[in-house]
């Protein structure tokens, strides 16, 4: 039996070391003697394959373990299966396993694996929008790693509670926990921290509509997860920088970089990072007007999403989806979908979901003809924006008001909203939010008989809208010809 729970141990930490996430800060504890024979784990792939094909023994070593009191060995063959359990969505089991190595940890009175393991619970609990419990725990985590002087372990934990900031919008928070970590990580010379650090800081960048700034960190992100064959922070990071080149116009670019990261996902076994580009590559069809195949991509995330029990997830594909549906002239499905996701993100406490829930759902009252309705929403959302700093969504929101307040008869009021979303789009360089903003204009020209203004703006947004692959071209060019074929000088 011993030498049974020997093997498991040593290949597992083995394994395990091929799929870190982070640079553990110190092994959970001496490893065993090495088997006389065990699989050759030469790369994660390898590693992930064994450890799922085996998960069931080590879950069973792991319960004699415990069962035994052999405490060492609960909190070893715990951190050697950590990769395992946060990558594979049984984050309620992986919950009550990191609590049994801390339980284990503390009998022994061992504050080093405590503090690794009450962070790797932190980051299950984060998956699970367990947002508190994640907060309290990494707070323990960085107290005890700060009394042992363990300074990677400090770096790993800061960069924990900045991903855990981030998704709760705490955005200010959430730079400073990583700007800490990158201190840390560069005094180390930690490239992994490095790199896990810039493309945290790439998507806080994306969401206060810092697009430049987003790019620079995501790429030297990418540069660095490459150079260290980190296959799993290249897909993710590959994503992220799919949402940029989304945001400032390259669509076909956000394509690719999306369909990348889906085939490195795929490859890699990663359900979660699937569910996410399969949800960026729906986005990105949506764009560019195809519908059917936007639709398919989102309806699969959303299967996955909650297959895996991500409720973050499932909320933001359903607010996608809401705006396919309207987008196709499906109302009632469309207000569903997003009333569905409000709910979800008021019960995570997600206010960026809640903003952009609103500020759809605001959009397809107003094609329903629920002007006030629509105008409450997208109050609603704006102020949570402006709350948040996202910019973006801002642009984006103001645009819509703007349409709302055109299609009730207040043409000054829509005039107004447009031109501060094309302030915004311009300040942000957001070529689609810039386009959207000048057919607005153009439309309120038309509203007002200034027909050469409207001309002249709607064919500045058709110019932005065509070179970037937008389906809104077509709107755009159905208003062109209906103007020229009704005025009197052509």
């Amino acid at each position: 039996m011993d030498r049974l729970l020997d093997y498991y141990q040593h290949t597992a930490a083995l394994a395990q070391a091929r799929l870190a996430r982070q640079t553990r800060p110190g092994v959970a504890s001496a490893l065993p003697t090495a088997p006389t024979a065990a699989p050759a784990l030469d790369d994660a792939e390898q590693a992930l394959a064994w450890l799922r094909t085996d998960r069931a023994n080590l879950l069973a070593c792991l319960d004699y373990a415990s069962h035994a009191d052999q405490h060492a060995r609960v909190i070893a063959l715990t951190a050697a299966l950590a990769g395992l359990l946060w990558r594979d969505g049984r984050w309620t089991e992986a919950v009550t396993r990191h609590l049994t190595a801390i339980m284990a940890a503390q009998h022994l009175d061992d504050r080093f694996n405590e503090a690794c393991a009450l962070n790797e619970l932190a980051s299950v609990r984060l998956m699970t929008d367990d947002f508190p419990g994640a907060a309290r725990d990494l707070e323990r985590a960085l107290a005890l790693y700060r009394d042992l002087g363990n300074q990677l372990g400090q770096a790993n934990t800061l960069s924990n509670l900045g991903t855990g900031r981030r998704l709760t919008d705490d955005y200010a928070g959430a730079i400073d926990a990583l700007e800490q970590a990158l201190a840390l990580y560069l005094d180390l010379g930690n490239r992994l921290g490095q790199a896990n650090i810039r493309s945290e800081l790439g998507m806080l960048h994306l969401l206060t509509g810092k697009y430049p700034e987003a790019a620079r960190c995501l790429e030297q992100a990418l540069a660095l997860y490459r150079d260290l064959g980190n296959r799993l922070g290249e897909g993710n990071t590959l994503n992220e920088l799919g949402i940029v080149l989304l945001l400032t116009g390259d669509y076909p670019g956000a394509a690719r970089s999306q369909k990348r990261a889906l085939a490195l996902y795929r490859d890699l076994g990663d359900r979660l990072g699937e569910a996410n580009a399969l949800s960026e590559l729906g986005i990105a069809r949506r764009a560019t007007g195809n519908y059917p195949e936007a639709a398919r991509y989102l309806e699969e995330a959303l299967a996955l999403y909650r297959d895996l029990g991500d409720r973050l997830g499932e909320a933001n594909a359903l607010s996608d989806l809401g705006i396919v549906r309207r987008l196709t002239g499906d109302y009632l499905r469309a207000v569903r979908d997003l009333e569905e996701s409000l709910a979800l993100s008021r019960e995570l406490g997600i206010r960026l979901g809640q903003a952009n829930a609103l500020s759809y759902l605001g959009t397809v009252r107003g094609l329903m003809n629920d002007y006030p309705g629509a105008a409450r929403d997208l109050e609603n959302a704006l102020a949570l924006y402006r709350d948040l700093g996202d910019r973006g969504g801002e642009a984006e929101a103001l645009n819509e008001r703007g349409v709302v307040h055109l299609a009730s008869g207040e043409i000054a009021q829509a005039a107004d909203s447009h031109r501060k979303a094309l302030e915004l789009a311009d300040a942000l360089g957001s070529v689609r939010d810039q386009a959207s903003a000048l057919a607005g204009l153009g439309r309120c020209a038309i509203a007002t008989s200034y027909v050469k203004d409207a001309q002249a703006l709607l064919l500045q947004a058709l110019e932005m809208f065509q070179r970037i692959g937008a389906a809104d071209a077509t709107s755009v060019l159905a208003d062109l010809k209906a103007l020229t074929s009704s005025s009197p000088t052509g």
